[in-house]
């Protein structure tokens, strides 16, 4: 596999620096064509994580996006291109769909960072979205702690990000396209650095554009969920992390959720991915009044709670924002019974003071 992605790295940069021996005349078209062969040979390669490791320290994600802006009306380099940085950005030793903790990546010393992987043991077949067959990719969804190597910090994150966003802008009506864009946005949350571009950048806004534009198509809505996941999940202890990058986007977000809930309210797995994006929303407590109003959000939660009943997960996260719903229930009637009793307060005050003479 060294061997192999050595030439590959060779023979890509090869053809962007033009350096060919003399007899080789190769023009746009052949060099195109050529880039597509390279990407669509990596993802394998990089599922073997000696092979990843080498590809992420001798900066493939560059030459990559290099591709994507050096060819940007081929749809199919294109989707080639999110398919690879989807492998490539998959921590090592772990499966794409993880959170990463607030204190990852600090402490690089030891090489090892503790994260929250999201997998399902009862559902072990993937389906795959790939620009050959077209389908769905349905990972894994149980809470576990696991650890992956913390040393790898893209440092591309400006530039990167602006590519994989105007990509998605551009071609927005690819459904395909879309369902790998948010795909790669999943893993690419997992770093601080690559998640504070995205938030500032609009990668929400590009989700939800996804999401409303193809409201039908299964693979683009569970990805959507999947990249919110990560998107929105608070950063710090306080979490109030990033609440600034997505507070104008809190009402659309849980409606777009609860949409793709009801599309889909025979799969288990967009159920399960809603409902976590509805928990990491609740975890500022500003969010969860807006998820209180959204209309047929408890009505969702419960649908899912007796549609997923052995997932311990969704059980417990639709639990939890249903509590905390209440209570903001609770305190906005408190506050409003006490506003109404100091309105007849004043209002009887009024009645017995006495009038001009």
């Amino acid at each position: 596999h060294d061997n192999i992605l050595s030439v590959i790295f060779h023979g890509i940069e090869l053809i962007f620096q033009n350096d060919f021996p003399l007899e080789f005349s190769f023009n746009r078209h052949t060099h195109k064509q050529t880039q597509l062969l390279c990407l669509q040979s990596l993802p394998t390669i990089l599922e073997d994580p000696i092979a990843r490791l080498l590809a992420q320290s001798d900066g493939l994600a560059s030459i990559i996006l290099h591709n994507m802006t050096a060819f940007p009306t081929h749809s199919l380099l294109q989707l080639t291109s999110f398919h690879t940085l989807v492998v490539l950005l998959r921590p090592l030793g772990t499966n794409e769909g993880m959170v990463h903790k607030a204190s990852q990546l600090k402490e690089k010393a030891n090489r090892s960072c503790h994260i929250i992987q999201i997998s399902n043991p009862s559902n072990t077949t993937h389906n795959k979205v790939d620009n050959f067959n077209k389908q769905q990719i349905t990972p894994n969804a149980t809470v576990t702690s696991s650890h992956c190597d913390g040393s790898y910090d893209p440092f591309w994150e400006e530039n990167g990000v602006r590519v994989m966003l105007d990509s998605l802008r551009r071609y927005s009506h690819d459904r395909y396209l879309q369902a790998m864009g948010c795909w790669a946005m999943v893993n690419a949350a997992l770093y601080p650095s690559l998640k504070a571009s995205l938030l500032r950048l609009g990668a929400v806004y590009a989700v939800t554009n996804a999401m409303m534009l193809h409201p039908n198509v299964e693979a683009v809505q569970f990805r959507g969920l999947f990249a919110l996941i990560n998107l929105v999940i608070p950063v710090n202890k306080n979490r109030n992390g990033d609440g600034s990058s997505i507070s104008s986007h809190v009402y659309q977000l849980s409606r777009l959720t609860i949409l793709a809930m009801k599309n889909f309210h025979t799969n288990k797995s967009i159920l399960n991915r809603g409902c976590l994006v509805l928990r990491n929303l609740s975890l500022n407590p500003a969010f969860v009044s807006i998820l209180a109003k959204t209309p047929g959000c408890i009505d969702m939660l419960l649908h899912c709670r007796s549609v997923c009943p052995r997932d311990a997960l969704v059980q417990r996260s639709a639990k939890t924002i249903m509590i905390l719903i209440q209570r903001v229930t609770d305190n906005d009637a408190i506050k409003i019974s006490n506003l109404a009793g100091s309105i007849g307060y004043v209002g009887r005050a009024n009645l017995n003071r006495p009038g001009p003479k």
